[in-house]
C-alpha cells in the first residue's frame, strides 16, 4: 500500500474511534447507530457497530461477497466488482435501491485494505477521480467521501464490525432526508450480522 493510501487508512480509523465525536441515534436489535458532521457541512456522517460471533476475515470475506451485499442490505439492488489490483485495492460498484420517488443511486468506490498485528482489518472506500463505470440511464451518480468498515476482533472469537457512511446523493433532495436515511441504512447490519453468524456457525 502507498504511503499516501495507508496514512488515509489511518486516519480513517481514528477518525472512526474518536467517541466524544459521535451521538448516539439508534439502537435496535445489537446494532448501535451514531452520527456526526465535520465542519462545512451540515449532512450526517453515520456509524453502525455491531457484535458478530465470527473471526475478522470472516466478517471481511462476507463484506466483499458482492452477491450477497443484496441479500442482507435492502437498499442495494446491485453489487458487483470492477476491478481488483489485488487483495489490498479493489473497486466495487454498487446502486440502491429507488424508493418513494426517489431515483436509484449509484457509486463507484476505491477500496483499500490494511491488515493489522492485532488482527484486525480495515477498508476505506473513497469515490476515484477517474469513474471506471459510465453513468447510467435513470440513476443519480453519488459519492462515497469517507466510508468504510473496521473488523476488530474481541478475544473471545467474535468481532465488532465498524460500519461508516459518508456519502454525497447527487441531484437535489432535502438534508432531512438524507440524513434520516443515513441513520436508517446501518441497521442493517442485523441482517448482516445473521447471515453472518449462520455461514460461519461456530
Amino acid at each position: 500500500m502507498a504511503a499516501d493510501q495507508d496514512a488515509a487508512v489511518e486516519a480513517f480509523r481514528k477518525f472512526c474511534t474518536e467517541e466524544d465525536q459521535w451521538k448516539t441515534s439508534k439502537e435496535a436489535n445489537g446494532v448501535k447507530v451514531s452520527t456526526r458532521t465535520v465542519e462545512g457541512s451540515s449532512l450526517n456522517i453515520a456509524r453502525g457497530v455491531v457484535s458478530v460471533k465470527a473471526t475478522p476475515d470472516q466478517c471481511f470475506d462476507y463484506i466483499m461477497d458482492t452477491d450477497a451485499r443484496c441479500v442482507w442490505d435492502k437498499m442495494i439492488k446491485e453489487a458487483r466488482i470492477v476491478r481488483k489490483t489485488d487483495d489490498g485495492h479493489i473497486i466495487v460498484y454498487m446502486a440502491s435501491i429507488s424508493k418513494f420517488m426517489v431515483a436509484s443511486r449509484d457509486f463507484i468506490i476505491d477500496l483499500f485494505v490494511k491488515r493489522f498485528d492485532d488482527g484486525s482489518i480495515v477498508i476505506l472506500g473513497k469515490t476515484p477521480e477517474k469513474e471506471e463505470v459510465p453513468p447510467v440511464d435513470g440513476t443519480v451518480r453519488g459519492k462515497a467521501i469517507n466510508s468504510g468498515y473496521m473488523f476488530i476482533p474481541n478475544g473471545d472469537g467474535s468481532t465488532t464490525v465498524t460500519y461508516i457512511m459518508q456519502l454525497e446523493m447527487g441531484g437535489w433532495l432535502p438534508n432531512s432526508v438524507v440524513n434520516m436515511a443515513m441513520v436508517d441504512e446501518p441497521l442493517c447490519l442485523r441482517n448482516y450480522r445473521d447471515k453472518v453468524e449462520a455461514k460461519y456457525k461456530q
